[in-house]
């Protein structure tokens, strides 16, 4: 039996059944699990190692400082010491970036929520343009030691050098972080993202799919 693929979900408010749903999809017929830390205290005795691990977005930010939050990135790094790719997403993407010594800063002042869409384009010329629906108030602002970007070099007086972090992997461990919702479902786009355009939600599902089939051609 194949090693199944662990969906980590941190939500604090409701599930996100229907990315979860998503990825099963996307990756069948490969076995997914989901563990969610904030329902269930205490780390699951897994019977059997993983395949790879995602960890998703959550209305929690790591400024909380929740008792969890260092408990699952503990865990993470474990993983990743035993060689097992992790992707973190939005939240699950600032929780790493956080525990290898980033800073993790509001985008702006006022503290409002970015929203809709943002394209992440990497340095690597074989891994296309992506489309990413948005929705967090968070970035990473500057890097760890251990860490480097996989955006390209921007102009540093520009307003996208807020962005400059949108997808980051560590040196030495098979870690890979973004901030936009390449993991969303529709229904995710719409009502979370605010993406009205049936259209624009289409290519984010595009995007994203082709995204979570080959995130780890990423990994240094």
């Amino acid at each position: 039996m194949k090693s199944p693929i662990l969906i980590i979900d941190p939500f604090v408010r409701e599930p996100v059944n229907n990315c979860f749903n998503r990825m099963v999809e996307i990756y069948y017929p490969h076995p997914c699990m989901i563990w969610q830390p904030v329902a269930h205290s205490g780390i699951p005795d897994f019977k059997t190692s993983h395949h790879f691990i995602i960890v998703l977005g959550s209305a929690s930010h790591v400024f909380h400082q929740e008792p969890w939050h260092l408990v699952l990135a503990k865990y993470l790094h474990q993983q990743l010491k035993k060689n097992i790719p992790v992707l973190g997403i939005c939240f699950g993407h600032q929780l790493m970036a956080n525990y290898y010594g980033s800073k993790i800063e509001f985008a702006f002042s006022d503290e409002r929520k970015i929203l809709q869409t943002r394209k992440i384009q990497f340095k690597e010329k074989k891994f296309r343009p992506l489309l990413g629906g948005i929705s967090h108030r968070q970035i990473v602002s500057s890097l760890g030691r251990n860490l480097e970007s996989l955006i390209p070099q921007i102009n540093h007086d520009s307003a996208t050098n807020l962005f400059a972090n949108d997808a980051i992997r560590h040196k030495r461990l098979p870690f890979l972080g973004v901030q936009p919702h390449l993991e969303a479902s529709d229904s995710f786009l719409k009502k979370d993202c605010q993406i009205n355009k049936k259209d624009v939600r289409n290519l984010c599902l595009k995007d994203s799919q082709y995204f979570l089939k080959n995130w780890q051609k990423l990994l240094s």
